[in-house]
């Protein structure tokens, strides 16, 4: 390529870059922000901490929220900055913000609008700013907000500067990263439960097949949580305490982790970056040991033991994990989450007979005998699952609230009335919405509440289905509410500071059982209904969850981790105060037990495997299982102890800090915290062109909610772009404005990658210049509909170097019927104008990796603009256009895509559509087909066509794709006597992001183009 072409490729990258500053009025799809209320910010300031909040200091509640926060983070500040950690002093005050609930956080202007529940807190790379939300269990707050802090100790002592930070991000697995602070939490918060972390680890402990290799820690192909602490672990296990922390701090200042390894272990694993035989032995032995004899000698939930006698009732063939499971009794049926088609759905599937034995069952091959095998095979799972919740999002619900969404919490998230109607939350606008549908194919929405109070989860019918009770938070206080179903009243029943969860009402609808916390454990306590008076019934050093009434309430079956940590089934008697525990726990543990309809021996729970197969293939799963009671392991009086419900002593905790009274007491607001979010100068000259530059900055504040944007970029006389824009989001109503002036060659717009300029020479001679200033604002209605408003003045001029209509029309053999359409338009087009728009843009699509792009759901765009004439010299016009996109999931990485445009103006000139090339008309040239008037359609069958290539030495591209298209529509420009340009194409293809070859046409002509498509 000659200079002068990589001058002219490096000015037209330079400009799409710098494009994006100009906010156009004209937007395109995409989700919405949604704040969905005004939070009145305030900063504390500790001695290491800068700590954004909405909270009121002089409540009480909110004091010793703040209290314990401060002291948390103080205490393991001084923990993470001191020698033996990462041995650093940080000049800077860590910023911190806190939001109330997971509604605020993801409204923020620095999170993502649709941030799964189960993230508590996170730490952006840049400016180390810390977001969490205060709607945890105490205790697993408290542990996420010393791993996030762990987190920008990280951050802090990497490369300096944004962009050498990102460089050292590169250089090591995210799981080494994330992994490391998970260690380091757990140096001194370690997990009160087993079911959050250590389950999983124990799990892949325990079996070599599911142990991660040093290659698959490197390559992030395990799950660094789990994956990665194992490691760090592992090396404070064989050599000595702290080498975890020397492993992780070393490899987080840049060095070589697998020469790390060489060095702390003293050559004993070897430099695993080299070769990983001698670190992968180690590793697996020591953990197989630690939990594969411990497994084995464990019972399973499907055998028959003196204790119980255990049979899987879960569907057959159906792979996928099922959780929080209910008993329907009314209908003898199991109710449930499990993972769908299109996502996360709530099902019902039936309990299956038992089936003895019979020596006759040789006799179905001469049909002498009866023989039901679906009952032997506990039926076909896609015949007797019955799908409750089929809807895609958005419509009626974000989310259902489930297990697959949040954090382990205690208690099931669905409960079955005796009517045959089921109860369950689901994300609807600001919160969690309670819904009521019926029990069949389909669950027919009956009833629908959206609640005053925040995250409403574990709903439970009262025994005569007039009432729901639930757990729910106000102002981050979890307690136990009940709702009328007549009346849609709302009533507090626990109001205290404990965090409470998991109601379950008595058969006679006295009292409620329910989990709330003790220090640091979690355990049973009792409401009377009547005077809603309450009493803790179950104590000491562990933990009780779930629990659930027998039929005739003189027992409850519930979980506790009292043996081995490791959760397990127990029966409590009410009237003798005597806890059973019914067998040694299952190596996965159990959850959500409840007794069968009128009997208290037999149980049905779900239980976490690693023995489940599917197609001969073994893996962990989670599935239900019916346990018949025969012989308890233990029994004992409930007896308080008085033991310290602290799990892990540690001094620090202790340690009061005291609130600065003046902070507490005068509000305080923070301050805008202006930084430069990005930048760019650059500078230069050729001969050719004469003097070239370009700049580009963005500032921001703090909390991103107000943003300046400008840009310059010049090339010699012909290339002039300055631009400004404004834009704030403190609000749900974002607005702004962008003021421009653009100078060059209108080829520009127009230029594509692959194909370069388009086809025309009247395009590409034609000079631009275009000024103006455009006020914009939307109304988002939801995350996927909004509103689009905006106006502006705006002065364009079409420089075609002499060429008039006049001349066109004098010479008009001389030009081609596009030419003389395209130069009719540009010349009715230049001067000034007065314009204003509305449009409507709702978009419910979801991408995925499998498609490299959209998977499934729609996108529409609906725009009217219009300029009043005023006078002679500002111009007059109406356009109406849209653009709607399908896409249907066919299976995993197959769709069908379907696109249709249409656009209609009075005006004589302007909106010109330049098609072909990559977008529209594949196949034809770019620019050879023009219009501002179209009806356009296309259809798309995607699918995938290579996983990718691998060459010698092990590097590979790919994924590649392969699709099926046909485009087809009519273009002209409005009141011109040509005819319209009826155009149709059709091909296949295949592309890797962002590159793509088409073979178009009977001929099956190539073309190559470099897009990301649409």
């Amino acid at each position: 390529m000659t200079r002068k072409s990589l001058l002219f490729m490096a000015l037209i990258v330079s400009f799409f870059l710098l494009f994006p500053c100009q906010v156009s009025a004209q937007g395109n799809f995409g989700k919405n922000r949604v704040v969905q209320r005004k939070l009145n910010w305030q900063i504390y300031y500790s001695q290491h901490f800068a700590i954004r909040h909405h909270a009121d200091l002089t409540n009480p509640v909110h004091y010793s929220k703040m209290q314990r926060l401060v002291a948390l983070m103080e205490s393991n500040y001084s923990r993470y900055s001191s020698v033996q950690v990462f041995d650093i002093e940080i000049k800077e005050k860590l910023p911190i913000v806190a939001y109330g609930t997971h509604s605020d956080l993801e409204g923020s202007a620095l999170a993502d609008p649709f941030l799964p529940e189960g993230v508590g807190a996170f730490v952006e790379w840049a400016q180390t700013r810390m977001l969490s939300k205060d709607d945890f269990e105490p205790q697993l707050f408290e542990r996420i907000m010393v791993h996030e802090l762990a987190h920008q100790f990280q951050m802090k002592a990497l490369k300096k500067g944004a962009i050498g930070r990102l460089v050292s991000l590169m250089k090591i697995p995210n799981g080494f990263i994330e992994g490391g602070a998970e260690y380091l939490t757990g140096l001194t918060l370690p997990h009160t439960r087993d079911d959050i972390r250590d389950r999983q680890m124990r799990m892949m402990g325990s079996d070599i097949h599911f142990m991660p290799s040093w290659e698959k820690l490197m390559a992030d192909q395990a799950n660094g949580y789990v994956a990665w602490k194992m490691v760090y672990d592992f090396l404070d296990a064989k050599f000595g305490a702290n080498t975890g922390v020397k492993f992780h701090v070393g490899g987080i200042r840049g060095k070589d982790i697998g020469l790390l390894i060489y060095q702390l272990s003293k050559g004993k694993l070897g430099n695993p970056s080299k070769s990983s035989e001698l670190f992968n032995q180690e590793f697996f032995n020591y953990y197989t040991d630690l939990y594969e004899p411990d497994r084995a000698a464990r019972p399973k939930p499907y055998q028959n033991t003196e204790n119980f006698e255990g049979r899987n009732i879960t569907p057959y063939n159906h792979p996928e994990p099922i959780l929080s499971p209910v008993l329907c009794s009314s209908e003898n049926r199991i109710a449930g989450f499990t993972i769908g088609k299109y996502g996360i759905e709530l099902v019902t599937f039936p309990i299956p007979e038992e089936v003895l034995y019979s020596e006759s069952i040789n006799d179905k091959i001469s049909g002498t005998a009866e023989y039901d095998e679906k009952k032997i095979l506990r039926e076909n799972g896609k015949k007797v699952i019955t799908r409750l919740t089929k809807q895609t999002v958005p419509i009626p619900y974000e989310y259902l609230v489930n297990p697959f969404e949040t954090w382990p919490k205690n208690g099931t998230h669905v409960s079955c009335s005796g009517d045959g109607r089921i109860a369950f939350f689901a994300r609807t606008g600001r919160d969690h919405m309670l819904y009521i549908v019926e029990n069949k194919e389909g669950g027919k929405i009956l009833q629908k509440f959206e609640l005053s109070v925040d995250q409403g989860f574990s709903p439970s019918f009262s025994p005569d289905g007039t009432k729901v009770y639930f757990s729910a938070a106000s102002h981050s206080i979890f307690d136990i509410y009940a709702i009328d179903l007549k009346t849609g009243q709302v009533t507090n029943l626990t109001n205290d500071e404990r965090y409470d969860t998991a109601p379950a009402a008595s058969p006679n609808g006295a009292q409620l059982v329910y989990v709330g916390n003790d220090g640091d454990f979690n355990h049973l306590f009792m409401l009377n209904l009547d005077d809603l008076s309450k009493k803790q019934i179950t104590f000491n050093r562990y933990n009780d969850s779930s629990p659930s009434w027998s039929n005739d309430g003189t027992q409850i079956v519930f979980t506790s981790d009292e043996k081995d940590k490791i959760w397990n089934l127990y029966t409590l008697d009410l009237a003798q105060n005597t806890r059973t525990q019914w067998w040694t726990p299952f190596f996965g543990g159990l959850e959500t037990p409840m007794y069968a309809s009128g009997l208290k021996d037999k149980v049905y729970f779900v239980v976490y495997r690693s023995d489940d197969t599917y197609r001969g293939q073994p893996y962990p799963n989670y599935e239900v299982f019916e346990a018949k009671l025969k012989k308890p392991v233990s029994l004992s009086l409930v007896v308080d102890n008085k033991e310290s419900n602290i799990y892990n002593f540690d001094s620090d905790r202790f340690f009061q800090f005291q609130l600065d009274p003046d902070q507490v007491n005068k509000l305080q607001k923070p301050p805008e915290g202006w930084v430069f979010s990005a930048s760019d100068v650059n500078l230069g000259g050729n001969t050719y062109y004469g003097i070239f530059g370009s700049s580009y900055f963005q500032v921001e504040n703090f909390m991103g909610t107000k943003m300046h944007m400008a840009q310059f970029a010049m090339y010699g006389s012909f290339f002039k772009v300055i631009n400004y824009t404004y834009l704030n989001q403190e609000s749900r109503v974002p607005k702004g404005f962008s003021g421009y002036y653009n100078q060059y060659p209108l080829r520009y717009l127009y230029y594509d990658l692959s194909r370069r300029s388009p086809k025309n020479d009247i395009i590409n001679s034609t000079q631009l210049r275009d000024y103006g200033v455009t006020f914009f604002t939307q109304y988002p209605r939801s995350k996927w509909t909004r509103f689009e408003f905006f106006s502006g003045f705006k002065n364009t001029k079409f420089n075609m170097g002499g060429l008039t209509s006049e001349i066109v029309d004098e010479y008009a053999e001389f030009f081609s019927d596009t030419d003389k359409q395209i130069i009719r338009l540009m010349d009715a087009s230049s001067g000034p104008r007065l314009e204003a728009g509305i449009a409507v843009v709702r978009d419910t699509v979801i991408g995925s990796w499998n498609t490299q792009g959209p998977l499934h759901g729609n996108a529409f765009r609906a725009e009217v603009k219009a300029a009043p004439p005023i006078g002679s010299t500002l111009n007059g016009y109406l356009t109406l256009s849209g653009d709607a996109r399908i896409y249907r999931k066919i299976s995993t990485g197959t769709l069908l895509a379907l696109r249709g445009k249409a656009m209609s103006t009075t005006r004589k000139g302007g909106e010109i559509m330049v098609m072909g090339g990559s977008d529209m008309f594949r196949g034809k040239e770019q620019g050879s087909i023009f219009g501002n008037e179209l009806i356009y359609g296309s259809a798309e069958l995607r699918f995938p066509f290579a996983d990718g290539v691998i060459f010698p030495g092990g590097m590979g591209i790919g994924p590649f794709r392969g699709l099926l298209f046909t485009d087809a529509g009519i273009a002209k420009f409005h009141g011109e006597k040509f005819p319209a340009q009826k155009i149709r194409t059709y091909g296949f293809g295949i592309e890797m992001k962002p590159f793509q070859i088409l073979w178009t046409g009977k001929k099956m002509v190539p073309s190559f183009y470099i897009t990301f498509g649409w």
